[in-house]
């Protein structure tokens, strides 16, 4: 039975690292626009640390791309020279 694309997607821990900052950040900021709307005192904090998440878990989440194609490419110069190493003999 083949894996199913999407377990197989989460199981870098960049990628899940990556959503779950987003959705603090996004969070935050939500919470931190409401208490601005009720003149609370620290919407601003509130609102910068929502932002931080958010830029954190988009960084983690284009780690995670580069890293997998990075070991794609890996991937791809061993079978070439799998490939050179047989057509030699």
């Amino acid at each position: 039975m083949k894996d199913n694309p999407v377990k197989k997607f989460f199981r870098c821990q960049y990628v899940c690292m990556g959503i779950i900052l987003l959705l603090i950040g996004i969070a935050l900021a939500a919470i931190g626009y409401r208490v601005q709307t009720e003149k609370g005192p620290y919407y601003g904090w509130i609102t910068v640390l929502g932002v931080l998440g958010m830029g954190f878990g988009c960084l983690c989440f284009l780690l995670s791309l580069t890293r997998k194609e990075k070991h794609q490419h890996k991937l791809l110069n061993r079978k070439k020279n799998q490939e050179q190493a047989i057509k030699k003999d």
